[in-house]
């Protein structure tokens, strides 16, 4: 799941499922799971309702870090579209998150 973060307005706080074990302090249990905590800065690209319910690719081996206040404990990976030749990147085009392979599983690596 995601919402926006109550004290910045261009990120999202997620609750993702990475096949985490029980057991680290950095985790919190969601619908049965064990779930990290992480902030991304999408809002403003990525409607909200894009990121909810959705498996997503996300790097998970970067020390946790507090963003406004929330413990962000893994990036959410997202992309553009390589620019044109001869276009200007403006970085106004549009921002897609990266989907895993088809048939993955939370903790998969890619």
């Amino acid at each position: 799941k995601a919402i926006q973060h109550p004290d910045a307005d261009s990120l999202y706080v997620s609750t993702i499922a990475m096949g985490d074990p029980a057991g680290n302090e950095d985790y919190t249990e969601f619908e049965g799971q064990i779930c990290r905590t992480v902030c991304s800065g999408l809002n403003g690209l990525i409607p909200l309702e894009q990121m909810q319910g959705r498996k997503v690719v996300v790097v998970c081996n970067l020390k946790p870090v507090k963003m406004r206040g929330i413990k962000s404990c893994a990036m959410v990976l997202a992309a553009s579209p390589k620019v044109k030749e001869g276009e200007i990147d403006e970085d106004k085009g549009p921002v897609e998150l990266v989907a895993p392979p088809e048939g993955s599983k939370a903790g998969d690596r890619v």
